[in-house]
């Protein structure tokens, strides 16, 4: 396990994360959950904007089963608590070609890296290599999965 998140830890929410807490099937810990709640409480939970492109690929593939509009959707999904937007910022373009050589080679995870070193925010996430690196300290992480049935 990496270091500890702190329950005032400002959290940056993998594409993955969003869907699932948009869903309400996502799976953490009675204590990560606290933390993500508190997070959307303060308003101190981010999303980079690349997750806006990864769900309307997600969408336009079928990988993302919507009951509306993949455009209402996301205006939904944005509703309070919404989490802030980062963009891609030649700041956070620069950090992904100095990610080690072994990280991932998906452009969406260096750029969730990257934004999350700049910003020094920890990723919420379930990626197996995301959450290595977290235990290397390259960054925070904090662990979630997928509920297979909505609460």
């Amino acid at each position: 396990m990496g270091p500890r998140v702190a329950l005032d830890q400002d959290l940056l929410l993998d594409t993955h994360a969003f869907v699932w807490l948009q869903f309400r099937t996502l799976k953490a810990s009675a204590e990560d959950l606290a933390t993500l709640a508190k997070a959307a409480e303060r308003n101190r939970w981010f999303l980079s904007a690349f997750s806006f492109f990864e769900m309307a690929h997600a969408f336009q593939r079928n990988r993302l089963q919507l009951d509306k509009d993949l455009s209402e959707w996301l205006r939904l999904a944005m509703v309070h608590p919404a989490p802030t937007i980062i963009g891609i910022t030649p700041e956070i373009a620069a950090a992904t070609a100095q990610l080690p050589e072994e990280f991932h080679g998906d452009p969406g995870d260096r750029i969730l890296a990257a934004t999350a070193i700049i910003h020094n925010l920890t990723v919420v996430t379930h990626d197996d290599l995301m959450l290595r690196f977290g235990k290397q300290r390259l960054f925070r992480t904090l662990k979630v999965n997928e509920l297979k049935e909505p609460k």
